[in-house]
């Protein structure tokens, strides 16, 4: 499963005091962030194509796999407790996050042949749309909007980690493929994912209004990977259990 990301989103209104560790130079630009997030998202391409061409699909996730996983968890928490540390830490959380979805994605292509493209272009689909929803005002983020999507996320990470451990401990992952509440609760992450981007769409365009450090960049752009890769391992398995059904 995905690694979910709750506190990905760094609010601006929390860095009014900029700490003293905080460099001094030019502001934040949306063009910045959209550079940072395509180097991080080729960054975690690559590695992700060196783990499919080693991996060999066995019916079982390497153990390793959950030990990076966890890993990816804590440098969530630790850029979103300290925006300022993205400039090093997402590289980090890229390289081994593409090593996560290599894994991940070329054990669902031995399972349900074709999924992996289908929800590579539906990401970019989905981030396409949100992108124009949010661009042309159709859907507007307000503070009740935010505080609802954060909190949904919230649920979502701690049902994750239950789901998680229960497929570790008990060796089955029926409940996200199988039972019947399977597709309706696929359908529900993937639109939280969506909903997610424009929060990360938002919490950019606070920053570039409030003047913030360059350095930020780094935050916003790991926040938008965070978000298309939950995007596209959420697309992966809803695919799957569509094809499933057939």
């Amino acid at each position: 499963m995905a690694n979910p990301v709750l506190a990905h989103q760094f609010d601006p209104e929390r860095l009014e005091e900029v700490p003293p560790e905080a460099p001094i130079g030019p502001a934040m630009t949306v063009g910045g962030v959209a550079r940072k997030t395509a180097g991080l998202l080729l960054l975690a391409f690559g590695t992700a194509s060196m783990t499919w061409d080693a991996f060999e699909p066995t019916g079982r996730i390497p153990f390793w796999y959950w030990v990076a996983l966890v890993g990816t968890i804590g440098l969530v928490v630790a850029i979103a407790r300290k925006p300022w540390w993205a400039r090093w830490l997402a590289p980090v959380y890229a390289a081994i996050e593409g090593a996560l979805l290599g894994v991940i994605s070329r054990h669902f292509d031995a399972i349900w042949g074709g999924v992996v493209g289908q929800a590579v272009v539906a990401t970019m689909v989905t981030f396409v749309v949100m992108l124009t929803l949010y661009g042309t005002g159709i859907v507007r983020v307000g503070g009740r909007f935010r505080r609802f999507i954060i909190g949904a996320t919230a649920g979502a990470f701690v049902f994750y980690l239950f789901a998680i451990g229960a497929s570790v401990l008990f060796g089955s992952t029926d409940f996200f493929f199988s039972s019947a509440f399977a597709l309706p609760i696929s359908l529900f992450m993937v639109g939280l994912a969506a909903f997610n981007l424009l929060i990360d769409f938002d919490a950019i365009d606070r920053g570039v209004a409030a003047g913030e450090p360059a350095e930020l960049e780094w935050a916003s752009a790991f926040g938008l990977v965070v978000t298309l890769v939950w995007i596209y391992l959420e697309l992966l398995r809803l695919l799957a259990i569509l094809g499933g059904r057939d």
